[in-house]
Order: structure tokens, then sequence, then C-alpha cells
């Protein structure tokens, strides 16, 4: 059957975008959206006089407020309890958070519900917008270091809410209300998906290393480490290294990677810079390099993929994009094999909301990996799920697919970010990965080839890769 979508006239484009996402691309429901001068709230309805209504807030703040503080969610949020609904919503959690609704000032959110009518105090679409299309990075001006948003500025800072896709729980709900008036419906099936992939920062360690950085290489590897067997490997790896050799080079963990993916029956993605917009940041190889070429031939021939690793300041560049796709398709080429399409992710997670994706869309390419806090692990989009980009700098959505990433083995490491050892992250990722089966999303997991290195790391992502299929 045909659902009937009203909404309210304002952001038209936004509201036909999401709706699309929401209701076409991850329900799969047919269904023809009007626009009323005279509506205030969204309406569901069909032609026996069923109908689920919802507020139309987001929107209804936007269209006089856009990108403008006004427009953004206060707080703290209300929540929707669980135990209150009339009809079962399938959660891990047992209340729902609110970031747009509308109610009395002296009651809770809530669902009423009738055999005709549900009544929604949760606007579902405009906070779904407002999580896929990152609208708070657009109003924020905080940033960190690199540039990127500041995970400490978002909305999923505040009470754990980066570790719940919100956008999934609020898909559920939907659902919910949806199946109660019509149960008839039929959704569309989502399966849950592991999805590993890899940025080449640093492809070797000692294709360019002196006698001082082969020592601070070998103290580590005994004092930090305290692991004997990296630290003859990285001796071995720097001899054989001066002879041309690089095979036993530490960093040299693809052929571990491959083995363990292929041994789930899974796919990696390696993404690789092909160009430096910022000197010694953006490593320090080159796609020309014999042994490179090697290496993207050998991934190409066990069926694994090639993608982009877009340079520092390629974020805001479109020239400096359009050059390392174009660099990365004709050494492909050189070497025997066309790549098609090509997705990736920035360095650094160096991410701008008005300008990456609309640089990306116009530079041919067909999915971006970016969004994701190097902060945090977590939903920084509220999803798990791929879904399709929108512009908020051209008001319109584009073709390019955001695959948003989930786990970063530096986010868990590094000092700057969460500071765990492995022990302490495992539990968490095995959360994170229950959490994207449940809602029948995407696992994307990033591990660098070059935290591959001791027994211990490789030990971590083998097991993560084993909870994850």
């Amino acid at each position: 059957m045909k659902l009937i979508v009203e909404m309210p006239i304002g952001c038209e484009s936004e509201k036909s975008y999401i709706a699309q996402v929401i209701l076409g691309d991850f329900l799969g429901l047919d269904f023809t959206l009007i626009f009323s001068v005279s509506l205030t709230e969204i309406r569901v309805f069909d032609d026996a006089g069923r109908e689920l209504i919802m507020p139309d807030v987001f929107f209804r703040d936007a269209t006089d407020h856009w990108l403008a503080k006004d427009s953004l969610p206060a707080f703290p949020l209300q929540k929707l309890r669980r135990a209150d609904l009339r009809f079962p919503v399938p959660s891990l959690y047992s209340d729902l958070p609110v970031i747009y609704g509308q109610w009395r000032r002296d009651t809770e959110p809530s669902v009423s519900v009738t055999s005709m009518q549900v009544r929604c105090g949760i606007d579902v679409f405009g906070s779904c917008f407002f999580m896929l299309s990152r609208y708070e990075e657009a109003v924020s001006v905080e940033r960190n270091r690199y540039g990127n948003f500041s995970y400490s500025a978002s909305i999923f800072a505040h009470d754990d809410l980066v570790l719940r896709p919100l956008v999934n729980e609020y898909l559920e709900l939907l659902w919910a209300c949806l199946s109660h008036l019509w149960p008839g419906l039929e959704r569309r099936n989502r399966s849950y998906r592991p999805v590993l992939t890899h940025d080449v920062d640093r492809p070797l360690s000692m294709q360019h290393l002196g006698i001082m950085g082969l020592g601070k290489k070998l103290a580590a590897g005994l004092l930090y480490y305290r692991d004997l067997d990296l630290t003859l490997r990285r001796l071995r790896g720097f001899i054989q290294a001066k002879r041309g050799d690089h095979d036993a080079d530490s960093f040299n963990t693809f052929n571990f990677i491959m083995d363990t993916a292929e041994r789930h029956g899974l796919r990696s993605a390696f993404y690789f810079i092909t160009d430096h917009s910022a000197g010694r940041l953006d490593g320090d190889y080159n796609l020309q390099d014999p042994w490179i070429r090697r290496l993207l031939r050998k991934i190409h021939d066990r069926g694994h993929e090639i993608g982009l690793h877009g340079s520092y300041n390629t974020h805001k560049d479109q020239k400096q994009i359009n050059r390392e796709v174009e660099i990365l398709r004709t050494i492909c080429a050189e070497e025997g094999f066309n790549l098609g399409i090509i997705g990736g992710r920035q360095h650094y997670l160096r991410w701008e909301v008005l300008d990456t994706w609309d640089i990306w869309d116009r530079a041919g390419l067909a999915y971006d990996s970016s969004v994701g806090f190097a902060e945090h692990v977590g939903f920084r989009a509220g999803t798990c799920c791929e879904y399709t980009a929108y512009s908020l700098r051209q008001r319109k959505p584009l073709n390019l697919r955001e695959r948003p990433i989930i786990v970063m083995d530096t986010t868990l490491a590094a000092g700057e970010f969460m500071a765990l050892d492995l022990d302490a992250a495992k539990p968490l990722v095995l959360d994170l990965i229950k959490t994207c089966r449940f809602y029948r999303g995407d696992f994307v997991c990033l591990f660098h080839n070059s935290n591959l290195e001791t027994r211990a790391q490789k030990r971590f992502f083998s097991e993560v890769v084993a909870e994850a299929v």
C-alpha cells in the first residue's frame, strides 16, 4: 500500500530528503509526499482515516533560523520511557532521549494510541535530519587542533549518547507506530554487516629510518611494549630494508589483515594516500614506489578493495581531491586493473560538514567513511547504517553515500583520545558490535596496518573480527 505523508511548508528540500531516507531507503515503504500551507504538524495517513501525527519542531525553527543557534536542541533532553508505550518497540535501552519534540510543560514525551490514530510527541523526521546531516557541525565554530568538529561540542557528548544509534532507535519507534496503524505493512529486510577498513598512513616503518631512529624503535620495543619478538623483527626489518627488501618490515601487516578477513569470509578496504598536501603529515610513501605498486596488485588480486585516503588538506580543496583520485586511478590502470567505483576516508578524519561531502561528490567518489569522532568511538551520525549524504551548503541530496565509522584503533588507544589498553577496549568494542547487530546496521571499523605490530595488537584485531562476523 502507498502511504500519504503531509508536511507543513518550509525546508521542503530537507523534508523530501529525510522522508526518502527514513521511509524509502531505510524502511522500504511506498509513499507520496505533499506539502500544506495550513498544516502545523506532520501527518502520515491513508484514505481510510488512519493517521500518525508527529510535531514539526526542527524544520519549523530551521525555516526562520537556518544554521543558527536558535535551531539547535535545548538541554537537558527529555526522555520517553519505553515502559509507558502501548506497543513493543525493539530496543537495547529503557528510555529514548528526545532531540526535538513537543509536549505540555507538565507532562513527559508520550505516544498516545487509538485504533485509528497514533500521536507521537517526538519529531522523528527533524531529529533524524539533524543527526544524519551533521547540522550542528555547521552551526558550531568549535574545532580541535586538527581542524575537526570537537566531540566535546556535540550533543553526543552528553549522557553517553555517542554510544547510542539514535536514528536507528527513532526508526524502530516510527515503525512500531506505523505497524500499529497498518499491520499489513512490510519493511525492507536489512542485514547486519561487518566492514573492515584500513587507512594506509605508513605502509613501512624502516624505509627511511636512520640509525638514531632505529635505536628509538628498538628501545620502544623492549621498554614500552616489552616485546622481544617485536624488537627483533624491527631489527631484521631494518637490515633487510637497507638491502631493498621490505617484506619483513613490522608495518607490513597486509597479508595478516587479508588472511584474517578471508578466514571469516570478509573483504577488507585499504585506503591509500596518493599525494602530499601537507608534507610529512601525509606519510612518506609514493604510489610510484615499486613495492607499493606490488602491494596494490596483491590487494586487488586477492579480491580486496582499494580506496582513497584523502590527504590532510583535501577536505576543503576540490582541485587537490580531483588530482588524488586521478593519481589512484592512473597507477592502478598502469598495474593492469581498473578501480571502477571508489570510496574512502579523509586523513586524520579531516571532514568539514559544509565542504567535504560536496567535494567528494563532485569528484565522482561513491562513498565517504570519515564521519566518526577521533576522540570517542560510537555514532557521530547517530546511525550504524550507510545513507545518502545531504549538502547543507547546496541544500540538496548528493549522489555520495556516507558509511559512518564506528570504531578506530587510534581512538581507543591514543593518550590524547580515550587512552584505553586492549583489555579495557575490548568490552566496549564488543558492545558496539552488539548494538550494530541488533539494529541490523554496519559495524565499520578502522585498524591501521601500522597499529598491528605486536602479538597483542594482532590478537585483539583477530578477536574483534571473529566477534564481528
